[in-house]
């Protein structure tokens, strides 16, 4: 709903208060003021809640400050505009559809209406209100873009497409068309399609990463790992300084089942964000790099996880007296206190011939699976002590 609304305001910036703005032209100097014309003054400066106030101290049968009507129409527009400010979307819609029938005849009011009704999950209406709307509910960014909502969220998603194509002819020079439309084609699981308008889309001068990113984003839960990753490389390259272009392309080789690539492309980007580091040296880990894994997490920053991950990795690489001398690093960390960590460096301890270190270790873990295996450690180290033989080697 964002990006309908973000094109709604635009709308209502421009144009609205011309519909509130009519018969509007000043407070009276009687003691009484006109409030309707008072509100407008007010919603057009943008002033939505004092406008609300004024309107609220009045109903649509009372007189006006001359003794004359009230204009309804009038009254039921603000009313209807204000509630759409405030994305009150049903009583918007029951204010405009009162101003219509008040003889509200500037067809701004039906866009609103419709916008009103979209807001309401009333589709079909938005369209009809639309539609209604004539010329009012063709000539804008905005309203091409709510009818292209409105079909998709009425499971039309050709007639979607066909809204996207016609507000996209009639506004050339804006890119939103040709964004919802790549990103409907990936919905439809036309991919190659989407490659294509996507080319004019990434080479428009408003074209962004993020683009790219909701694109390749889409293909990823598509299934479309391999497409979402081609895409992402030429987006790596174009855009070095994004983040999150360089995640998503880790995370696409990853799901395409190209696990050392991932480990790679990440380890890479940690270079210029540290923090990938670690999620760096577990893909490497994964990929039984275990080496290379050691090597990556040497640049992590966070210690506490640097050391939980070191000691996982020089213990998968039997290298037990450098696990054992991580005892001090993990204290000063207070990672002792960590079950699996404790049990980690004991079995580290007891591989490097640190028995009595190894006990000190296990004593006080609490978690039952871990003090199973503790107590299954303690039977193996009291076996090595009686026969040396029976030590793992």
């Amino acid at each position: 709903m964002n990006a309908v609304y973000r094109h709604k305001m635009a709308v209502v910036g421009a144009v609205a208060f011309a519909i509130a703005s009519v018969g509007a032209t000043s407070v009276h100097a009687d003691d009484e003021p006109d409030r309707v014309a008072l509100a407008a003054m007010l919603l057009r400066d943008g002033h939505v809640d004092r406008a609300a106030a004024e309107l609220e101290q009045i109903s649509p049968d009372d007189k006006g400050a001359n003794g004359e009507t009230i204009d309804k129409a009038q009254y039921y527009t603000l009313r209807g505009v204000i509630s759409l400010r405030r994305k009150l979307w049903a009583p918007a819609a029951a204010f405009l559809q009162a101003a219509i029938q008040a003889g509200q005849k500037d067809p701004l009011a039906r866009v609103f209406l419709a916008q009103a009704y979209a807001g309401s999950k009333r589709y079909k209406e938005a369209l009809g209100a639309l539609d209604a709307a004539g010329e009012a509910g063709r000539k804008t960014v905005g309203t091409w873009m709510l009818r292209a909502r409105c079909w998709r969220m009425l499971g039309d998603k050709k007639a979607a497409y066909a809204a996207l194509v016609a507000g996209g002819t009639m506004f050339p020079k804006s890119i939103v068309f040709a964004r919802r439309r790549v990103l409907l084609l990936v919905e439809l699981g036309l991919f190659q399609a989407a490659q294509q308008i996507g080319k004019r889309l990434f080479a428009h001068p408003d074209a962004t990463a993020a683009d790219r990113l909701a694109v390749a984003e889409g293909m990823r839960r598509s299934g479309a790992h391999l497409r979402a990753a081609a895409l992402l490389e030429d987006a790596r390259l174009r855009y070095p300084h994004d983040r999150a272009t360089a995640v998503l392309l880790a995370r696409c080789w990853l799901d395409a089942g190209k696990i050392v690539i991932s480990a790679r492309r990440l380890d890479a980007a940690s270079m210029r964000w540290p923090k990938l580091a670690v999620e760096a040296a577990e893909l490497y880990r994964r990929a039984g790099m275990l080496n290379r894994a050691l090597r990556t997490n040497a640049r992590v920053l966070d210690p506490a996880r640097k050391l939980r991950q070191r000691i996982g990795l020089l213990i998968e690489l039997e290298r037990y007296e450098a696990a054992a001398t991580m005892a001090p690093a993990l204290a000063k960390q207070c990672l002792q206190r960590d079950d699996e960590l404790r049990y980690a460096l004991a079995y580290a301890q007891f591989r490097s011939g640190r028995h009595r270190d190894a006990q000190r270790s296990l004593h006080g873990i609490n978690d039952a699976d871990l003090f199973a295996r503790a107590t299954e450690l303690r039977r193996v180290m009291a076996a090595c002590k009686e026969d040396a033989s029976r030590c793992p080697r």
